[in-house]
């Protein structure tokens, strides 16, 4: 379905409980702080303290967990092999905003995603050394998991874009985009990954 002619929805406040990061009750205030709906709502935050679920709820998406077992018994994770930060604002309203404050939100946005990444880059290793200092086993994922998520991913992919001319839109040059700087991945940073990770001890 097309997203074009779909007016505005606006919302008061959220409440979650026990969905994924979220274990007790927790609400979500939405509102102008006069009864009624904000036009604007920033969501920021550190990597995985909610904001994609957030965003789901609100969008009425089914959240998932995905069990898998590995031997000893069932256990639950989350699938999520890196975050995407996207800002999205009505071209209208854009368009309607003075050309200083434009700037100031794509150079806030810019900030934010270049943080995020800096952020996940030390602190994710800072959790993984806590992790295993506290007795947690690592293991990777299979070649056979690994082609699965793939091939389910893709064929959501694609149902989402038989069904909706703008998703596929954007997918098809992300899927060009994707091909052609694998190939400067594999050529540049790869080999020198491969070369690197050989010397590392496990």
């Amino acid at each position: 379905m097309s997203t074009k002619n779909v007016p505005p929805v606006y919302f008061l406040s959220l409440e979650v409980e026990r969905v994924l990061c979220f274990k007790d009750r927790q609400v979500l205030d939405l509102s102008d702080g006069n009864g009624n709906p904000a036009q604007w709502t920033v969501i920021l935050g550190d990597n995985g303290v909610g904001k994609t679920t957030l965003l789901r709820c609100l969008a009425g998406m089914e959240l998932e967990i995905t069990t898998m077992d590995f031997g000893d018994g069932e256990e639950q994770v989350t699938w999520e092999p890196g975050t995407t930060l996207e800002v999205q604002i009505n071209l209208n309203e854009w368009k309607k905003l003075p050309p200083e404050y434009q700037a100031a939100i794509e150079t806030a946005a810019h900030e934010a995603n270049m943080i995020t990444l800096s952020r996940y880059e030390s602190q994710n290793n800072e959790a993984l050394q806590r992790l295993i200092q506290g007795g947690v086993q690592l293991r990777r994922y299979s070649d056979e998991i690994m082609t699965a998520a793939e091939q389910a991913s893709f064929a959501l992919y694609d149902e989402f874009a038989a069904k909706d001319a703008d998703f596929k839109s954007v997918f098809d040059e992300w899927k060009q985009f994707r091909n052609r700087v694998y190939a400067w991945n594999k050529l540049n940073e790869g080999n020198f990954e491969q070369f690197t990770y050989a010397q590392l001890k496990t």
